[in-house]
């Protein structure tokens, strides 16, 4: 558009010259107005009646007002004014597209707009950080439409339908592992009677349960279920306890021990199942556990616990039968003293294993294998420590186990039962008594003219079945222990023995070795008794 303009011919006095001035008068309906602060050529600023400052430019889809900012440190500049196309302007629409540089010591910031003095508010300052959008070019329309609800809808279904396949995903992952572990262990074996007179059992096919548990993080995995029992033929009574009976069973082409707790006795069958099943609990001295059931029938209920099943029986059992040398007195002795190192240990750790004391050590309590070494059973009386709450897991009762093998602090009732550290050495007390059962049924050398037999502790001061006060008398009271052999102190070995008999049943508790020193102790005279052995 080009401006109309009134041309004025004024004369000058003194002068012909003609003087033409240039005023804005009237503008077309397309032209575009914008205020102006900034002076010069490209701008034609002028002032309107009414004090404000403007510019025209001739055609309104070619032009633009601008506002721009320049920011330098603390100092803002403020510019405004007309940009437009035509020819020799100085001017152009790409100042609407710059996009400041946010690192530069000096920002430009500009906002353009096109219609009649649009161009009064400053651009954003700072402008949101954003990657810049290509403007729309002029004389063109925005192919941009808002959202409406069939987008959301379509968003909203978009995202339902992706958990959907998600969790489908999870859920067949998950079925197909379970099948996958139920078909590898159906054809996992537990092979019994080994070289280590670990009990027969050869399962041909071995399905997962649906009560299943391993009682450790270790070893073969173990199982109970609800018809195990049925799948148990009782063969012949092998021994009977305070509890119940132990029977000696057919399962699965094996041999098994199977100890039937009496009806009444419920809670100590629960008790031993709970310490079996303690995590970690499979060691090679402590007794085998397999699986725990109730069998009901003819109005008759019997409580299962199955166990791995040793021909030789208890210890006690097998001493009464034969002698021993020095080499199975240490092999036996040693294992055994293993079995409660291990059962005393805590093991620390997200899988890990609490303290136990077994509180009932005695012969008839450790098993022997067919290798001659000794395994650990009976836990029904023992307890587990929490180290983090300094307490045991059941309330024990101060005189509990075998009169015969009790401690004298548990005689005398003066157990402390808050500090597990006593409970402990109640049981290396009793230990101390069954490595001497174990010394009196050993032949020690060819000087030994003793007539080698086994007897009980105190089988010469106390009757059969002693009570608690003949007890007390004995081993409190009288400071009696078991007699140590003059052929025993002659002897090298034998000696140590000795020596580790004294502090195992110690008057005071404290004063007492701990399982893992007994076995250290032991440890090393097996290596030099092995090392002092002719060589035939």
């Amino acid at each position: 558009m080009q401006a109309i303009y009134k041309i004025m011919l004024k004369k000058k006095k003194g002068r012909n010259k003609h003087q033409l001035i240039h005023k804005p008068y009237l503008f077309s309906a397309i032209s575009l107005t914008c205020y102006c602060n900034s002076h010069g050529n490209a701008n034609h600023c002028y002032t309107s009646k009414n004090g404000s400052k403007l510019c025209n430019t001739t055609n309104r889809d070619k032009s633009r007002c601008y506002h721009s900012l320049e920011v330098n440190g603390s100092v803002t500049t403020s510019v405004m004014g007309c940009l437009s196309h035509v020819n020799g302007s100085g001017s152009t629409l790409f100042h609407c597209n710059f996009v400041p540089n946010k690192d530069a010591p000096i920002r430009n910031y500009i906002r353009c707009c096109n219609s009649d003095y649009c161009n009064l508010a400053p651009p954003t300052y700072p402008p949101p950080t954003m990657k810049p959008q290509p403007s729309t070019p002029i004389g063109t329309q925005s192919t941009q439409r808002p959202i409406d609800s069939g987008d959301i809808a379509l968003i909203v279904c978009s995202a339902i339908g992706t958990s959907f396949i998600v969790l489908a995903t999870g859920y067949l992952y998950l079925r197909f592992k379970r099948k996958y572990q139920r078909e590898s262990s159906s054809s996992l074996d537990l092979n019994m009677n080994d070289g280590n007179g670990t009990s027969a059992a050869t399962m041909e096919s071995y399905k997962i349960y649906s009560e299943v548990t391993s009682g450790s993080g270790a070893g073969r995995p173990l199982m109970v279920k609800r018809t195990f029992a049925k799948e148990i033929t009782l063969v012949k009574a092998v021994g009977r306890g305070r509890f119940g009976e132990v029977w000696m069973a057919k399962w699965r082409g094996g041999f098994v021990a199977v100890k039937i707790f009496y009806s009444i006795e419920e809670a100590s069958w629960r008790r031993e199942t709970e310490i079996y099943e303690t995590t970690l609990m499979r060691h090679e001295n402590i007794l085998g556990y397999i699986a725990s059931d109730i069998m009901g029938s003819q109005s008759v209920t019997q409580l299962y616990l199955v166990t791995d099943y040793h021909e030789f029986g208890s210890l006690y059992d097998y001493l009464q039968g034969q002698y021993c040398d020095k080499f199975d007195m240490i092999r036996l002795a040693l294992s055994a003293v293993s079995g409660l190192a291990y059962l005393h240990a805590e093991i620390v750790g997200k899988q890990g294993k609490p303290a136990i004391a077994h509180r009932d050590i005695k012969s008839r309590n450790i098993l022997v294998k067919r290798d001659k070494t000794c395994c650990i059973g009976d836990l029904g009386l023992a307890v587990r420590y929490d180290s983090e709450k300094d307490t045991v897991d059941i309330a024990p009762n101060k005189r509990v186990g075998t009169k015969r093998y009790m401690a004298p602090e548990v005689l005398n009732d003066t157990l402390n039962t808050a500090k597990f550290e006593d409970i402990k050495r109640a049981d290396v007390y009793s230990f101390g008594l069954v490595l001497w059962e174990i010394c009196i049924c050993s032949v020690i050398n060819d000087d030994d003219d003793r007539i080698v037999e086994h007897h009980l502790p105190y089988w010469d001061k106390v009757p059969q079945d002693p009570g608690f006060e003949i007890m007390k008398e004995v081993v409190v009271l009288q400071n009696t222990r078991p007699p140590i052999y003059d052929v025993w102190i002659r002897d090298a070995h034998m000696r140590v023995i000795g020596q580790v008999l004294s502090e195992c049943w110690h008057q005071s508790a404290p004063a007492r070795l701990t399982a893992l020193r007994i076995k250290k102790n032991l440890a090393k005279l097996d290596i030099e008794m092995k090392k002092s052995q002719p060589i035939i």
